[in-house]
């Protein structure tokens, strides 16, 4: 309650220091989908990618060294086809500001920055006696911190501190490298790209030298996000439970949430995580070399135990093990193109498995190494169309599912092939932007397939609305859409950004 009530506190005083600010031009994401990628190299500047050097006349002054941000967003979500009474999905309000401030003296550069973001969705708020208890706590309110930290920046040598968001790897819609902050997966495809990663309490050693820069993170925090309850609507658990004739009627008027453990705790050393990287950059190259010490973030569930199904809200224990990650990726630029890719080794990385011969949904923990992989191209013939294909693969070392005899495979599909493949266009002078994303789980076994299309358009500098749709195929086969064969939404969005 201490966390949250100081939350509160700053929340209330940027919110107020803000209200006589004046609207002014702000930075849209340009991808539309996944997740924002980490910029090419400098010799593809001319592709716009890239800071291209500016003639000393057409130079942006200094930024202030007190900056003001405010963002508020209305989002609302229709049900297309769906097994619910209320086809309103959501009717949410977001509201995010931050204070910076940034002092520069010659070598030694210094900045403080507080962030926090609020939502409250009205939906749920009006109908709660729709929605399972669960849902309810995971969907009609949120409130938490955005990125807030302070920053000392000496001749290339950089400390940061507090809650930040660090991005890993070159993939903009499949990685395997990007694992260090936590995502928003409770509306899957749906959520924001800029709002998807959830800042982390960590503290950030950096140092650039030339070519090569070297970056030490140390994570405090054992936070794995925010994601559907077992029994939700977004929930790929809930028609495998509900289903299950020895389960199912048990969990019929009862309601599960989960419960993570370690739990979030900053104060918890066997829960410290570290992460190190190492990036060259070269003409028109990008380099990584990455290593890491970190809990698992989907983690292994596992059924409550017989006593906790007295109640009516059960918690089911999702645990988060240990394991030890070494990866490598690059970018590189050839022309119109970018070649980009990844490749990870875990050891010991935890795999959650179940048994074959049985009825009952026992699961448990198995420790496998795992190599993983993605190659990804990017085709950006000019500064308003681009085009990308990622596949990405995991290949798991001695996998018990390749086994007869055993009778044990994995829970999760962690082998199928993924394939992403995205458009942009942006037209009538940057205002207008059409997005389409296409995602598929599985190669010639096909798990599952989605796809999502949207418009936006700026209908003033700082406010932009957006509509869009999106559309589920799952298969018999078990996986992250399992369930959704009735998920289809139509949404339309509303962002307006103030910034000082």
């Amino acid at each position: 309650m201490t966390r949250r009530a100081s939350l509160v506190a700053a929340w209330a005083w940027l919110v107020t220091a803000h209200v006589a600010a004046q609207a002014n031009s702000a930075a849209q994401d340009a991808v539309g989908f996944g997740d924002p990628a980490p910029q090419p190299p400098a010799a593809s500047d001319a592709l716009g990618f890239g800071d291209a050097p500016r003639p000393a006349a057409a130079r942006v002054a200094e930024p202030a060294p007190f900056q003001l941000g405010l963002s508020l967003a209305w989002q609302s979500a229709l049900r297309v086809t769906s097994d619910r009474p209320r086809r309103i999905a959501k009717l949410r309000q977001v509201l995010a500001a931050y204070a910076q401030y940034s002092q520069d003296s010659g070598a030694l550069r210094f900045t403080a920055r507080i962030a926090g973001r609020s939502e409250v969705d009205f939906e749920y708020l009006m109908h709660a006696a729709d929605y399972d208890p669960a849902s309810y706590q995971q969907y009609a309110w949120q409130l938490h911190w955005g990125e807030s930290y302070l920053a000392l920046d000496l001749s290339g040598l950089e400390l940061r501190v507090g809650q930040q968001v660090v991005s890993f790897g070159q993939g903009e819609m499949l990685s395997v490298l990007d694992v260090v902050n936590p995502r928003d997966l409770r509306e899957p495809l749906l959520t924001d790209p800029s709002e998807l990663r959830l800042p982390l309490l960590m503290t950030q050693l950096g140092f650039t030298q030339g070519s090569l820069r070297t970056q030490l993170l140390v994570v405090h925090e054992p936070y794995f996000g925010l994601s559907a309850p077992p029994l939700g609507e977004w929930s790929p658990l809930r028609k495998l439970l509900l289903e299950n004739r020895a389960l199912g009627p048990a969990l019929g008027d009862r309601a599960l949430r989960n419960r993570h453990e370690p739990a979030q705790w900053p104060l918890d050393p066997a829960a410290t995580q570290l992460h190190g990287r190492l990036t060259w950059s070269g003409p028109g190259v990008d380099l990584t070399l990455s290593a890491g010490s970190m809990l698992d973030a989907l983690g292994v569930p596992s059924l409550p135990p017989p006593s906790a199904f007295n109640g009516a809200l059960i918690d089911m224990p999702i645990h988060h093990p240990r394991y030890a990650s070494f990866g490598h990726s690059g970018a590189w630029t050839l022309g119109a193109f970018v070649v980009r890719w990844e490749a990870a080794f875990d050891h010991q990385h935890p795999l959650t498995a179940r048994r074959t011969d049985s009825a009952l949904p026992s699961w448990f923990a198995l420790r496998r190494h795992q190599l993983q992989g993605m190659l990804g191209v990017l085709y950006a013939p000019g500064v308003s169309t681009s085009a990308a294909l990622e596949v990405a693969q995991t290949y798991v070392l001695d996998n018990p599912g390749r086994s007869r005899e055993l009778r044990v495979a994995p829970l999760f599909p962690v082998e199928a092939t993924r394939l992403a493949l995205r458009f942009n266009h942006s037209f009538w002078s940057d205002r207008c932007n059409v997005s389409f994303l296409l995602l598929r789980i599985g190669g010639q076994a096909l798990n599952a397939w989605a796809a999502r299309a949207e418009l936006g358009v700026k209908l003033l500098d700082a406010v932009e609305v957006s509509l869009g749709f999106i559309t589920y195929q799952p298969t018999s086969r078990f996986g992250f859409f399992y369930g959704f064969e009735r998920h289809e939404r139509a949404y339309l969005n509303v962002r307006w950004d103030v910034s000082r």
